[in-house]
């Protein structure tokens, strides 16, 4: 799969003098023909967080697909990548993981 080129910082500077640092992670989906790519992310303090997003996302993309038109989401599939371009975890629409990190 290519993926997009992020273009933003993948580590962002937190707390005093930009001591610690927060992982950014990417959103991107799929339909099982196309991919979206998230090219802007999200900082989140761990994967235990990036994956409590992403669930919410697919919640949030699930009720907004309510189309008549979109009735099988069995292909649909977010994945969410790391600031180094590796895919940590899938999560398909059924909001079963495809792939243990």
């Amino acid at each position: 799969m290519a993926w997009g080129r992020q273009s933003v910082a993948r580590w962002g500077d937190t707390g005093v003098g930009g001591l610690g640092r927060v992982p950014r992670y990417f959103f991107n989906f799929s339909d099982g023909r196309r991919w979206f790519t998230d090219e802007t992310g999200q900082e989140f303090t761990g994967l235990a967080a990036a994956r409590r997003h992403a669930v919410a996302q697919v919640r949030d993309l699930k009720v907004a697909m309510c189309d008549p038109g979109i009735q099988d989401l069995s292909g649909w599939t977010m994945q969410v990548v790391d600031g180094g371009g590796r895919a940590v975890f899938d999560i398909g629409f059924d909001l079963k993981p495809d792939r243990a990190e």
